[in-house]
């Protein structure tokens, strides 16, 4: 499921990957961008999307099952 979230949302993996349950809304299909995974030196730390605005995003065609 995580790959088909990428595929069909277009996330980035550090997007994705910092996703949390409280900032998907399974009801609307969408996900709210808020902050990313980056990686420094070696080591992962949270910090802003890449464009550094949080988005929502639609699941579009993504199948749920």
């Amino acid at each position: 499921m995580f790959i088909l979230l990428l595929a069909y949302t277009g996330l980035r993996w550090g997007e994705a990957s910092a996703l949390k349950v409280g900032r998907v809304d399974l009801d609307a299909c969408r996900a709210h961008i808020v902050e990313a995974y980056a990686e420094d030196n070696g080591k992962l730390y949270l910090d802003t999307p890449k464009n550094h605005e949080r988005r929502s995003v639609s699941r579009g065609s993504w199948p749920t099952s």
